[in-house]
C-alpha cells in the first residue's frame, strides 16, 4: 500500500468510526475526524493501528503521539507517547501513555502534565479525563515556576492529593493541598480553589499587602474581589493593624452609556479613640439623549486628617459636583453645581464660597457681510457662603454676556493681520457686604489688531526654522463699578496668555486700558529628531491700572519678561522652562522640568521658585525640587524612587523608594515612604509596604512582562 493510499484509508476508517459514534449520540454529521501517520495497518480483530508522527484532529481537539491503536468494539484509543493533547484553547496535556475514547473526552493518561495558558503546569502520576469538562490529576504538583535539571525544586509549588480542573468554570480545585516555598512546607489547606490563568474576573482573594506605618502600626491589607455579573464588581479590603481596624471598599459598574465608580473606607483607630472615621469618593459619567452628558462626583470625609493619615489621597479640597453638558460643532451648553470643602487647617470653610452654580451657553458663527469668525457667550453664576457675617460672608450672583469677533487676512509682505472686537456686560447681585451696593453693573469693550510675520527657512540637511514676531495692540474701555474679586485673584503671565485679550482667569476682573502684547516665537525642527522652541515677550500698558498683584509678573506699566523654552532630543530627553525676569535681569518666577525616558531608565526632575505674594496668602518664597527615577536594573529587578525637597524649610517634604522583583511565577514588591510635612492633626509618617504575588493563577495582565530565568546546560 502506498503512503497516499495509507493516509486515505486512515482518514476514511477513522472518520467513519468517529462519525458513527457521534451520530449515535447526537444525530449530527459534524464529527468528522482526520488522521495523518507514517504508517497504518488493520489487525485481524479489526483494530486500526497508526504508527509514527501521528496527528489527529477531531472537533477542535488535536492529538499527537507515536502510536495509536483504535478498537472499534470498545471505541477506545490506546496511545503510546510522548502524547500531546490540546482542545483548541490554551489548555494542553502532555503524557507518556494513556487510554481515551474516540472523542478524547474520557480516559486515563499516565506520567502526565496539564499546562494552562503556558503559565501554570500541574504534574501528576495520572490524569483522568471526564466528559471533556473535568481533568482530574492525582498526587500532583502545581507551579508556574520554571525548573532546571540542576535545580529541580520550583521557587513555589502547591502539592495536592488530587487536583480537578473545570474547563467550563475555569477553576482549579485542590484537595489536601500543601504550599511550599523553595521546597519548605509553609501551609496546609484541606480544600483550595483558584482560578485558572484565563480568568479575568472571579470571586476570590487578591494579592495581600503587609504594611508598617509609624502612626497606624503594623498590619496587613487583604483584598477580596466579588463579581456582581458581567458589568459590576466590588472589592473589599480589610486592613488589620496594631493601631487601626479598617474596611476599604471599591465598587465599579459599567453601563450601556456610562460608568459608575465608588471607593471608600471606614476605620476605628487609636489616633482618634472612640470615633468612627470614614471617607467616600464616587464618580459617574452618563450619556443622555440629544448628545448630552452628565457627570457626577461625590467626595466626603469624616475629618480633615483622615485621608492623609491613611495615605488614601493627597487632596486638600473636596469637590462634590454635578455637570450637564453638550458639545456641538458650533455651540456649547453647560450647567454645573459645585460644593467644595477645604481640608487645610488655615482655611475657615464658613467664609469660603463653597456652594456655586453655573450655566453657560456659547455659540460660534460666521457673520455675514464682515466675514471672519464670531462667538456669543451667555453665563449665569452664583455662589454663597455659610457665614452671614458682613464682608466675610459675602454672597454673589452674576449674569454675563460676551460677544467676540475676529478676522484674519494676509497683508503686504506676508504679514498676517487679525482684527479683534470684543464686548462684555456683567450684572451683579451682592449680599452681606457693605462695601458694595446690592446691585451693580459693568461693561467692557475691546478693539484691537494683531500682526504676525511668520518666516520659515529650510536647509539642505532637512532642518526647518520658523521665526515669528508678534505684536498685538488692544484698547479696552470700561464703564460701571468694579465688583468684588472672587475668581481672578491669581493671574499669572505665561506663554498661553501672552497674546490673550485678558490675563485674568475669571470674569470678576477684566483687563482695561491701552496695552501692547509683544513677543517673538522661534521653532527649529531637524531631520535627526531635534525639536527646539522658544517664546520671549512682555506686556506694555499706557498706564498702571493697579489690577494685578505684585507676584503675578504683570504689575506696573511693564510686565516682567516671559522667557519660555522647550527642547526635545532624539535620545528621548526633553527640557522645558518658563521664567519671568524683571528689568533688573532678576528672576521673579522660575519653573523647570527635565524628562528622560529611554530603555531601562526613566527620569523626571523639576524645580519651582516663586516669590512671596501676600495677596494670595503666600508669605514666603516657594522653592521646591522634585525628583522621580524609574530604573529597570535587569530582566527581573525594577527600582522606583521619588523625592521632594523644600529649600525654604531646608527639609525634605516627601521621599519614597520601591523595589520590585518579577520572574515567570512571582512578583515581590517592597516599598518605603516618608512624609515629612505635618499640620495640627497629622504628624510626619513613615510607611513600609510589602506584597507577594504568585503569578499564573487568574493572572491575565498582558501588560506584565514575564521574565523567566535561563537554565544553564
Amino acid at each position: 500500500m502506498t503512503k497516499f493510499a495509507t493516509i486515505f484509508a486512515a482518514l476514511f476508517v477513522w472518520g467513519a468510526a468517529a462519525l458513527a459514534q457521534s451520530s449515535g449520540a447526537s444525530g449530527s454529521n459534524d464529527a468528522a475526524a482526520s488522521l495523518v501517520a507514517d504508517s497504518l495497518t488493520v489487525d485481524e480483530d479489526g483494530s486500526l493501528v497508526a504508527d509514527g508522527n501521528i496527528e489527529v484532529v477531531f472537533q477542535g481537539r488535536k492529538l499527537t503521539a507515536d502510536k495509536i491503536t483504535y478498537s472499534p468494539k470498545s471505541d477506545k484509543l490506546s496511545i503510546t507517547g510522548p502524547i500531546r493533547l490540546s482542545d483548541g484553547t490554551n489548555i494542553r496535556i502532555l503524557a507518556e501513555a494513556g487510554e481515551l475514547d474516540s472523542a478524547f473526552e474520557n480516559g486515563i493518561l499516565t506520567g502526565a502534565r496539564l499546562v494552562l495558558n503556558s503559565r501554570v503546569q500541574i504534574a501528576s502520576e495520572q490524569i483522568q479525563r471526564v466528559n471533556g469538562r473535568y481533568t482530574q490529576l492525582y498526587k500532583s504538583v502545581a507551579s508556574s515556576c520554571q525548573t532546571c535539571l540542576g535545580n529541580p525544586t520550583p521557587l513555589w509549588e502547591i502539592r495536592a492529593d488530587r487536583v480537578t480542573h473545570d474547563n467550563i468554570e475555569k477553576q482549579i480545585y485542590f484537595e489536601r493541598a500543601q504550599f511550599r516555598f523553595m521546597g519548605v512546607p509553609l501551609a496546609y489547606i484541606p480544600n483550595l480553589r483558584m482560578p485558572d490563568p484565563s480568568v479575568e474576573r472571579y470571586n476570590g482573594f487578591l494579592v495581600p499587602r503587609a504594611i508598617s506605618d509609624s502612626n497606624l502600626g503594623i498590619g496587613i491589607a487583604t483584598p477580596y474581589f466579588i463579581t456582581l455579573g458581567d458589568s459590576r464588581d466590588v472589592t473589599l479590603t480589610p486592613i488589620i493593624a496594631t493601631e487601626t481596624t479598617t474596611l476599604a471598599v471599591r465598587y465599579r459598574q459599567a453601563l450601556r452609556d456610562g460608568f459608575i465608580t465608588a471607593e471608600g473606607a471606614v476605620s476605628r483607630d487609636t489616633l482618634r479613640p472612640g470615633e468612627t472615621r470614614a471617607y467616600l469618593f464616587a464618580d459617574g459619567d452618563f450619556k443622555l439623549p440629544n448628545d448630552y452628558k452628565l457627570a457626577l462626583g461625590i467626595q466626603l470625609v469624616s475629618d480633615r486628617a483622615y485621608l492623609l493619615s491613611y495615605d488614601f489621597s493627597n487632596r486638600d479640597i473636596l469637590v462634590n459636583d454635578a455637570k450637564l453638558s453638550r458639545v456641538k460643532r458650533n455651540n456649547y451648553v453647560e450647567g454645573t453645581i459645585v460644593d467644595t470643602y477645604s481640608l487645610r487647617d488655615s482655611v475657615d470653610n464658613d467664609t469660603q464660597p463653597n456652594l456655586s452654580a453655573d450655566a453657560i451657553y456659547e455659540r460660534r458663527f460666521a457673520p455675514s457681510g464682515v466675514g471672519g469668525q464670531a462667538y456669543a457667550k451667555f453665563t449665569l453664576h452664583a455662589h454663597e457662603r455659610k457665614s452671614n457675617a458682613n464682608v466675610v460672608g459675602r454672597d454673589v450672583a452674576r449674569t454675563s454676556f460676551e460677544g467676540n469677533w475676529q478676522r484674519s487676512d494676509v497683508l503686504f509682505g506676508g504679514i498676517l493681520g487679525t482684527a479683534v472686537a470684543d464686548a462684555s456686560f456683567d450684572f451683579y447681585g451682592i449680599n452681606n457686604d457693605s462695601n458694595y451696593p446690592p446691585n451693580l453693573s459693568r461693561s467692557n469693550a475691546t478693539i484691537g489688531g494683531e500682526f504676525r510675520l511668520p518666516m520659515q527657512k529650510f536647509t539642505s540637511r532637512g532642518t526647518s526654522h520658523l521665526l515669528e514676531p508678534v505684536a498685538q495692540l488692544l484698547y479696552t474701555a470700561s464703564s460701571g463699578e468694579e465688583p468684588p474679586n472672587e475668581d481672578s485673584t491669581e493671574a499669572q503671565l505665561d506663554e498661553a496668555n501672552l497674546f490673550s485679550l485678558s490675563r485674568f482667569p475669571g470674569v470678576d476682573r477684566r483687563e482695561t486700558g491701552l496695552r501692547a502684547n509683544i513677543g517673538l516665537k522661534y521653532r527649529q525642527i531637524t531631520a535627526s529628531g531635534w525639536n527646539f522652541g522658544a517664546t520671549v515677550g512682555r506686556v506694555l500698558w499706557q498706564e498702571d491700572t493697579g489690577l494685578f498683584n505684585e507676584g503675578s509678573g504683570l504689575d506696573g506699566i511693564r510686565s516682567d519678561w516671559l522667557a519660555a523654552l522647550e527642547l526635545s532630543l532624539p535620545n528621548d530627553l526633553s527640557f522645558s522652562s518658563r521664567n519671568l525676569i524683571n528689568d533688573g535681569f532678576r528672576f521673579t518666577q522660575s519653573e523647570t522640568l527635565i524628562e528622560y525616558d529611554k530603555g531601562p531608565l526613566r527620569l523626571a526632575t523639576g524645580y519651582i521658585w516663586l516669590r512671596p505674594e501676600p495677596a494670595i496668602d503666600r508669605d514666603t518664597n516657594v522653592s521646591e525640587w522634585n525628583f522621580l527615577a524609574d530604573y529597570r536594573v535587569n530582566d527581573n529587578w525594577k527600582a522606583v524612587t521619588e523625592w521632594r525637597y523644600d529649600f525654604e524649610a531646608q527639609s525634605p517634604a516627601r521621599a519614597g523608594l520601591s523595589l520590585t522583583y518579577t520572574n515567570e511565577c512571582i512578583e515581590v514588591d517592597l516599598s518605603i515612604s516618608r512624609r515629612f510635612t505635618f499640620n495640627d492633626e497629622v504628624d510626619p509618617t513613615t510607611r513600609f509596604g510589602f506584597s507577594l504575588a504568585l503569578l499564573g493563577f487568574g493572572d491575565n495582565n498582558s501588560s506584565r512582562k514575564i521574565r523567566s530565568k535561563r537554565c544553564r546546560v
